[in-house]
């Protein structure tokens, strides 16, 4: 028989939200081996299934991100972006900030940030699973649902954890403290983990990877406006207005810089929001995104400490060089471990990596590292789902 296993998340899945799509990952893993029920707060109670997994709704508190945003900027300054704070400085006073404030801050933070359901917990404490999946180490489902369980049966903790000042508050302290095991899926994610709680023992934090897939027919089918010039491609979900000014400014100058012989174009959802002059028309499926990114000249990726950094990883497997920011994260890993691409800290230095890549060989040279790293590194599906399946069911 089967073990039984629950994954349970609070993440809102908008389709190009990394941790989202880490939920639906380890899920579908471990369905494979294992009666999976995936506990999803949402606006009412619902039952369905996705594949061989059983998905299951629980209503909970609305997120408020006006309440949220209030309450992050009061407690812990300029969120990054304001007013073009974005200064490593700053990120690293944040965290400490974090750090000093009391867990009813934090409690309050979480409320606010939605997923809090009484009846999930209710359902989590009532439910004889043979083991509990909690994915995201500073979220409300996570926080007060291993508090329902009360360590009466095996915990594990996918940490989704970014470097986001909310994995640095006191209440990730008892979600870490409280797991079996805690699971990371980057060398990135693995070395936060590791700083963030040092006492965890070594069989206790276990990297299981990760895999992402592209459409083949993209490197092959035309992409929409593409007029063969070098073409620098910023795929990104717009709506998301982190950085997003300061980012538009700078591809506007990296058009005046360079002039007619390069070409900037701003793909993915929300592109409505951006300048016509810079938008990739008809590019904002992940599917349109591909097209764009295979044709590149190089893959811009402008967000910082990123989780999986799934749009670089993606735009390797085309053989398609890399840009990302210094404190991009799993980005920037991906960069340097792979020899797969560049990274800047400045204006000045993100033209000069451009240039590197318009004007000599270093494209060919670097794009087909890239594509070694991710599909070596990133693309092994079986390894994966063992990986799951090896850190979750053995503690069964």
């Amino acid at each position: 028989m089967n073990p039984r296993v629950a994954v349970v998340s609070s993440l809102r899945d908008d389709g190009w939200s990394e941790a989202a799509l880490v939920v639906r990952r380890v899920a579908g893993a471990l369905g494979c081996q294992a009666d999976v029920d995936l506990l999803v707060t949402g606006a009412a109670r619902s039952t369905g299934t996705d594949g061989a997994v059983r998905v299951v709704g629980f209503p909970s508190l609305d997120a408020r991100p006006d309440r949220t945003a209030a309450l992050r900027r009061s407690l812990l300054g300029p969120e990054p972006g304001d007013s073009g704070v974005t200064c490593r400085c700053t990120a690293e006073l944040r965290r400490q900030l974090a750090g000093a404030l009391p867990t009813a801050a934090w409690e309050a933070m979480l409320v606010a940030a939605g997923g809090y359901s009484p009846e999930l917990f209710e359902h989590l404490d009532t439910s004889s699973y043979d083991a509990v999946v909690f994915v995201g180490a500073d979220t409300s489902s996570t926080y007060w649902g291993m508090d329902a369980i009360a360590g009466r049966r095996p915990t594990v903790v996918v940490a989704a954890a970014a470097g986001d000042p909310g994995f640095w508050s006191p209440a990730v302290d008892d979600v870490l403290d409280g797991a079996d095991r805690v699971v990371v899926t980057t060398p990135f994610e693995a070395d936060l983990v590791r700083r963030r709680a040092p006492a965890l023992k070594e069989d206790q934090l276990r990297q299981v990877g990760f895999v992402v897939q592209v459409n083949a027919m993209a490197k092959r089918a035309p992409a929409f406006g593409f007029d063969g010039r070098p073409t620098v491609v910023v795929a990104r979900n717009w709506d998301e207005e982190v950085r997003m000014d300061l980012l538009v400014d700078w591809c506007d100058a990296l058009v005046r810089d360079f002039g007619s012989r390069l070409a900037v174009r701003l793909a993915g959802p929300g592109a409505q929001r951006v300048p016509r002059r810079l938008r990739a028309e008809f590019a904002s499926s992940r599917t349109d995104v591909w097209r764009w990114m295979a044709h590149a000249t190089c893959l811009l990726d402008p967000e910082p400490d990123r989780l999986l950094g799934r749009e670089v990883l993606e735009a390797m497997l085309f053989a398609t060089p890399v840009v990302v920011p210094a404190d991009g994260g799993a980005t920037r890993v991906h960069a340097e471990d792979g020899n797969a691409g560049l990274w800047y800290r400045s204006y000045e230095e993100l033209r000069s990596c451009v240039a590197a890549l318009v004007d000599g060989d270093l494209k060919e040279t670097i794009g087909g590292q890239a594509r070694a790293y991710a599909a070596g590194t990133y693309g092994d599906t079986g390894a994966f789902v063992a990986g799951v399946n090896d850190a979750v069911l053995e503690l069964v």
